[in-house]
């Protein structure tokens, strides 16, 4: 149960889910290789000054080359986004402008994830083997 003391834990903060980006709908994708590394930084902030990505509203992920976890963190907001082993994801986002990103599995893969960052909204949907 919550107290009026408790509300000062939160903070608000303002999202892009649901708007219609003026550069029209489109994806920023990377590969990160988790065959030496189990965690990347993710920082946005540079495609966002050069009008490549101005917002974050969902993220398609496949990780369907690794037999570990894959998870997206989102700073601000404090979002984890989980991908099962073996799977691909559309997810959406709460990512406030200027969020970072933190990709990681929970041990060293076996090959390269891709993450795609979208600007416009998707419905979340899984698909496993």
């Amino acid at each position: 149960m919550l107290t009026p003391s408790d509300t000062l834990r939160f903070a608000a903060y303002r999202t892009f889910n649901g708007l219609a980006p003026k550069e029209l709908p489109k994806a920023l994708t990377l590969a990160l290789d988790f065959s030496a590394e189990t965690s990347y930084v993710i920082d946005l902030e540079h495609a966002e000054t050069e009008a490549r990505l101005s917002l974050v509203q969902s993220v398609f992920v496949d990780n369907s080359v690794n037999a570990e976890q894959f998870s997206l963190t989102v700073s601000i907001s404090g979002q984890v986004l989980r991908v099962p082993a073996s799977a691909q994801a559309y997810l959406p986002v709460l990512a406030p402008s200027g969020a970072k990103f933190i990709a990681a599995l929970k041990a060293v893969g076996t090959g390269i994830t891709t993450i795609s960052f979208l600007n416009f909204p998707v419905p979340a949907a899984v698909w496993t083997p």
